[in-house]
């Protein structure tokens, strides 16, 4: 890779970084969004850790090359899925709502939650499931990234970039999991109830 290109990637991931803020969700932001960039900011130092140490424990791989697999396998996960489908829906469910009786249900399909929101339940139940949608859409996209990368170095792992990606991304969405439910469901619902 030329000197050129990693500055334009180094860049790009850079300016990732920056728009990357914690948000409140009581200002009216989706869950999820509120979710990813609070990780990707806060927490993307331990998930690319804990993967890193699973992907040297599970492929043999070396540990410069195993950083950089995981590395670049989350940043481009991040770009393609983490940032992008919480946009898309909240973006959906904004448009949605103004041309519907049924604004709450689109809001909360959503995941948008504010003081005042009807039924929060409803927006957590959305927000669980896009989780689990982003973790399957994680780990395939994550183990092509990752499979593509050691095809490229002539790799030759002891598992399966599919099979290491599960297990990584399984022990990291259970941390995010947590988080989620001690720092927003519970508190929410304590508060709703």
């Amino acid at each position: 890779m030329n000197l050129h290109r990693r500055w334009t990637i180094s860049a790009v991931a850079l300016a990732l970084l920056a728009v990357s803020a914690e948000a409140a969700a009581n200002v009216g932001l989706p869950l999820l969004l509120t979710v990813n960039f609070i990780v990707f900011a806060v927490g993307g130092i331990a998930v690319v850790l804990v993967e890193w140490l699973a992907h040297i424990k599970l492929s043999g791989s070396r540990p410069g090359a195993a950083l950089g697999d995981v590395f670049w396998a989350n940043l481009l996960s991040t770009v393609v899925i983490g940032l992008p489908l919480p946009w898309l829906i909240a973006a959906a469910s904004q448009i949605a709502a103004k041309h519907n009786d049924a604004a709450a249900l689109v809001l909360a399909a959503g995941t948008w939650s504010f003081d005042g929101f009807p039924d929060p339940r409803l927006s957590l139940g959305f927000t669980f499931a896009y989780l689990a949608l982003c973790f399957v859409l994680t780990v395939y996209f994550e183990a092509w990234v990752i499979a593509r990368r050691w095809r490229r170095r002539g790799a030759q792992p002891a598992r399966s970039a599919r099979a290491l990606s599960w297990i990584g991304n399984g022990l990291t969405y259970t941390g995010l999991l947590i988080f989620f439910v001690c720092e927003f469901a519970w508190p929410m619902l304590r508060a709703n109830s």
